[in-house]
């Protein structure tokens, strides 16, 4: 399992590695001195990615360095993640409150959603392929209601044949409050 780690150095949004990890070596060369692009515990088949080249240890350890500077000093608030829930992907932050299917567990009970995807700030980004480890990430949420959505109609009608359904449909589902998202930058040597 291979974790991306880009960092900006000019200020700018990345969005989600150009949607393109399949073209890192083109994507890296196109951006020229303003990306820094580091793959880790990687068995991708890419052998010219700029990590694998022999060298880079030093630098691979002053960009974790600098991250862990940056996701200590940056308030939560500011850290975002994308969670997969229920089938579904969620960015998430803090105090965010997100609907997802129901789940068993009992309201005001703390969960931690542990398929994470993605966790990133304004000047870091930490990328699973296609999950980040447990170890490195962890987003906690509260249980705030279990509910039922209004009611879906399901209407059926074929036109001169008399044919006509009708059926009801509510969705259970349960409210999430996110507590907080916590970054182990050591973690990612592991």
């Amino acid at each position: 399992m291979a974790c991306f780690i880009v960092r900006s150095f000019i200020g700018g949004r990345i969005s989600l590695l150009q949607r393109c990890t399949r073209t890192l070596t083109v994507f890296s060369s196109r951006l020229q001195g303003k990306l820094s692009l580091m793959t880790i515990g990687s068995s991708l088949p890419y052998s010219s990615t700029a990590a694998m080249l022999p060298g880079n240890q030093e630098s691979f350890k002053n960009t974790l360095q600098t991250i862990r500077d940056e996701a200590e000093t940056q308030p939560s608030s500011k850290i975002f993640a994308v969670v997969y829930a229920s089938g579904r992907q969620f960015k998430v932050t803090k105090n965010d409150l997100i609907v997802i299917h129901r789940i068993s567990a009992n309201v005001g009970s703390q969960i931690v959603l542990e398929k994470v995807l993605l966790a990133a700030s304004e000047n870091f980004s930490l990328i699973g392929t296609p999950l980040l480890k447990k170890e490195v990430v962890r987003v906690f949420a509260t249980v705030v209601e279990h509910v039922r959505l209004a009611k879906v109609i399901i209407f059926r009608k074929k036109k001169r044949k008399g044919y006509k359904k009708k059926k009801g449909y509510r969705q259970d589902v349960t409210t999430l409050r996110i507590n907080d998202i916590k970054l182990n930058i050591d973690a990612i040597n592991q």
